[in-house]
Order: structure tokens, then sequence, then C-alpha cells
């Protein structure tokens, strides 16, 4: 997991497909494809320039709600090799079960990812965990 913490410049709820403007072409123009379609209006998402490693772009502005939530998971997975190697073992099963089936995948790894933000949480807790610097 990478993280780059940088604000993208207007990217605030839930106005994105207005305030995004400049962000989106900067994304594009580097061979990501944005996904409108995207459900969740906070996060938006983009993929990889065709014929590439698969890549997935989460763009959230900064302080939004889940940001906390998804850096704590970040730090987590970097902190305990086996939670990662875990998570990493599992989402490489379900894409081979669920290839052709997005939402049964997400399904389907549901359990996984909330049982280790829980250990997560406790990590955090006992670790006094802050988030760590960007990537950027």
């Amino acid at each position: 997991m990478v993280d780059d913490r940088t604000d993208p410049g207007g990217c605030s709820p839930p106005q994105a497909p207005v305030t995004l403007r400049g962000f989106i072409p900067k994304a594009q123009g580097l061979g990501f494809r944005w996904h409108s379609d995207n459900p969740d209006r906070i996060q938006r998402f983009f993929r990889e320039p065709l014929g590439t490693r698969r890549t997935h772009l989460h763009v959230r502005p900064v302080g939004s709600f889940d940001e906390p939530l998804n850096l704590l998971f970040r730090d987590y997975l970097r902190h305990d090799s086996l939670a990662a190697r875990e998570y990493a073992e599992t989402k490489r099963s379900l894409a081979v079960t669920f290839h052709q089936d997005r939402e049964g995948y997400v399904r389907a790894n549901e359990p996984t990812v909330w049982r280790l933000l829980r250990q997560a949480h406790d990590w955090a807790q006992s670790s006094r965990w802050t988030p760590g610097p960007t990537d950027a």
C-alpha cells in the first residue's frame, strides 16, 4: 500500500465531479482511468493505464471521515507482516474465485478486512498510533 496524503486540491465531498476537474486531467494524463460511476461520493477511484500492472488509485480529501481508518489499516499492515501476508493471500484467492464478480469479491473480503481492522485498532491503542508520514 502506498499513501500519498497530499490533498489533490478541490476534493471536497460531495461535489467531486465538479471540484476534481483539476485533478482528474492530471491523473488521466498519467494514463489513469477515472471511474466516475464509483458510488462512493467521498473517495474517487482510478484504475491503471491500459496494458500495465493492476493499480487502484483511491483519492480522498485530507480530513475526510475515513482517512484515518485507511491510514491505520495501511500502517498496521506495514507493522504486522503476518497480517499483511494474510490480507494478500486472501485477496489473491478471492481474485481467482470471484474473477468476474466484483461485488462477490468485495462481500467475501469483508470479514477479513473487518477482523484485521479490529486487530489494527488494538494495535493502535497499545502503540499509541498516529498516522505516519506521507509516502509522497
